[in-house]
């Protein structure tokens, strides 16, 4: 098995530029200080069906401001629209390099992250979350255990253009958890 105990996976979704362009960043960051990243868009584990009425609700949510909003409320378990195959192959690949440290920039990963650490058993997984509903970041990390919460308003949607101390605190996190990086 190879490790990639020196590497950090940044998962992301094209959904919004805001979960996309974040990860973006996020992982060139790291990379300049020398920690390699490896950087995954959550559609490409969507079924066939529901990348297409992905495009269909974008288009819909660019012509009305208030379907957009709208869309936010109605409850969706993302679970059901998931292509298992792509899953499973995405899962094995994580296990086969060691893959244990991942930034997710998205809620939508939460539950491909929880098959992972299922998979691995008492294997440690690192993960912060990022950009999820804070109430269902919060509820998560309880449940799932060897969970570290940073709360912060301090740099509001924006803290990774706003300052470097972002990338020195998730840094040192991963330190203190999770062993050095670099």
């Amino acid at each position: 098995m190879k490790t990639h105990d020196k590497s950090v996976v940044v998962l992301c979704s094209g959904f919004g530029l805001g979960f996309y362009i974040p990860g973006m960043v996020i992982s060139e960051g790291l990379r300049e200080r020398g920690i390699e990243t490896e950087v995954q868009v959550f559609e490409t584990l969507l079924r066939t069906d529901k990348v297409a009425m992905v495009e269909r609700n974008r288009t819909a949510y660019h012509a009305s401001f208030r379907v957009a909003l709208a869309s936010q409320k109605v409850p969706h378990d993302i679970r059901e629209s998931m292509d298992e195959r792509q899953l499973e192959c995405l899962l094995d690949r994580w296990l086969a390099e060691g893959r244990r440290h991942f930034i997710s920039l998205s809620g939508h990963w939460v539950p491909v992250l929880d098959a992972y650490r299922a998979r691995l058993g008492s294997e440690p997984v690192h993960a912060d979350l990022l950009y999820v509903d804070a109430d269902l970041s919060l509820e998560t990390a309880k449940k799932v255990g060897n969970v570290r919460t940073w709360v912060t308003n301090e740099f509001e949607h924006d803290g990774v253009r706003q300052s470097p101390a972002v990338f020195t605190r998730l840094r040192q996190m991963v330190r203190d958890r999770g062993g050095p990086l670099t």
